[in-house]
């Protein structure tokens, strides 16, 4: 029984002594890793920074390209998914919803006494600096000069026109109320200044015609009239000096009897333009060629966001 006894007491010692020595091997391999974590932490910690920064980006670029949204501080300010999958101008050349800008440009080539002179546009209800411009071509790749009024300007940071913050009517200084939103806005009465309450409401002061053309240094020769203020447009044409500036082309949006009848009384004739959509095209007959009724309807790629 005693040398059994030995016997177990000598196993159980070497037992506890290869624990012991298990134990420490542990330890020291958790250390080591622990070790190698702290000089992978001290040595790349940019790294880590950065992926954490890369991630933030790509996440903010994803929101501004849902919300059709430019980057500020940045020179061709869309997103990087957003020019990936489709850039305004990439397609067509055009930045307008439905090719009235490459429209225009046609106007331009078929018109010999278009050249020689620098052109002046107006575009009314302009929206937007980029996305479903009328103007911005004309601007950015042929050096147009001209007027923008827009009452809730949007990314016209990068643009060259003279901006007007105003509501297009037939008076000018009249405080006016607006409903709906985007495109879809539209001018409400004129409303008393004094005692205004502005919170919650969206307001612009109205900029009539002569005062528009006069602020602008607009010249006797108007190459291009875009007008697009939601129902207002026949209200505004009323004030416009016919007598003193001529114009090469207009576009108007609404197919209004009253407008057609106004500017067909001043020698602007309505022009049958293929897929003119919701626009009514009106050319003089110096500037009028049949080429002109050839346009195409325009198939929105995806992310254009109907522009």
């Amino acid at each position: 029984m005693s040398f059994l006894r030995r016997r177990q007491q000598r196993i159980d010692g070497a037992a506890e002594r290869t624990n012991s020595e298990t134990t420490l091997t542990l330890g020291s391999l958790n250390t080591d890793n622990s070790a190698k974590d702290d000089t992978i932490d001290s040595k790349f910690p940019s790294i880590r920074k950065a992926l954490y920064l890369f991630g933030i980006l790509i996440g903010a670029d994803l929101i501004l390209t849902i919300t059709c949204q430019t980057w500020p501080m940045s020179h061709s300010r869309l997103p990087m998914f957003q020019r990936l999958v489709y850039a305004p101008g990439s397609r067509g050349g055009t930045f307008a919803q439905n090719y009235q800008d490459t429209w225009v440009v046609a106007l331009m080539h078929q018109n010999s006494n278009f050249d020689g002179a620098p052109l002046f546009f107006l575009d009314i209800g302009a929206y937007h600096g980029l996305w479903c411009s009328n103007s911005y071509l004309l601007e950015n790749a042929h050096g147009w000069t001209g007027a923008c009024v827009e009452p809730f300007p949007d990314s016209f940071e990068q643009r060259s026109c003279q901006l007007f913050v105003n509501a297009m009517s037939d008076t000018s200084g009249q405080l006016v109320d607006f409903s709906g939103a985007g495109q879809e806005r539209t001018i409400g009465s004129p409303i008393e200044q004094r005692g205004v309450r502005k919170q919650g409401r969206l307001l612009s002061e109205t900029i009539s015609f002569p005062t528009l053309l006069e602020r602008s240094h607009a010249p006797s020769f108007i190459a291009f009239v875009s007008l697009d203020v939601e129902g207002h447009e026949f209200t505004a044409l009323q004030k416009f000096p016919f007598d003193k500036y001529t114009v090469g082309a207009w576009i108007v949006e609404g197919h209004s009897n009253a407008v057609q009848h106004l500017l067909e009384s001043h020698g602007y004739k309505h022009r049958p333009v293929q897929n003119n959509g919701a626009d009514d095209y009106y050319v003089a007959d110096e500037y009028w060629n049949d080429v002109l009724s050839q346009k195409e309807w325009r198939v929105h790629p995806f992310l254009s966001w109907g522009c």
